[in-house]
């Protein structure tokens, strides 16, 4: 990649960063008294679904910033199993991406699903 490229990759990065700390930062609704059992349940169903998302969304800063700092260290685009260049088109999409689509593909469950090296 030239640096042109990651400049661009750097700039979107940041501000996925600052809309994500946007979101996250945002006051949660505030609870009201004397609600019934069926807004207690809608109240909880929603409380639910953000929780999953701030947890998605945590996730995914942590993954932005991993991605800022290596680009900052000079390792960006390295994949993090083998070490060999993840492909400049794959980063075009997933500018977060920490493998190669190489190692993804031997190692689906190891790397997308394990809490320590999640594809992020």
């Amino acid at each position: 990649m030239t640096p042109i490229d990651i400049q661009k990759i750097k700039k979107e990065l940041e501000e996925k960063r600052k809309e994500l700390l946007t979101f996250l930062n945002s006051p949660q609704a505030s609870e009201k008294g004397n609600q019934d059992n069926y807004e207690l349940a809608q109240h909880y169903q929603i409380s639910e679904q953000k929780n999953s998302l701030n947890s998605h969304n945590q996730k995914l800063l942590a993954q932005i910033e991993d991605a800022l700092g290596k680009i900052e260290n000079g390792t960006y685009g390295v994949c993090d199993h083998c070490g060999k260049p993840i492909d400049p088109d794959r980063l075009k999409i997933l500018p977060y991406a920490s493998y190669c689509m190489e190692c993804l593909n031997k190692f689906p469950s190891k790397l997308v699903y394990s809490s320590s090296n999640e594809e992020r």
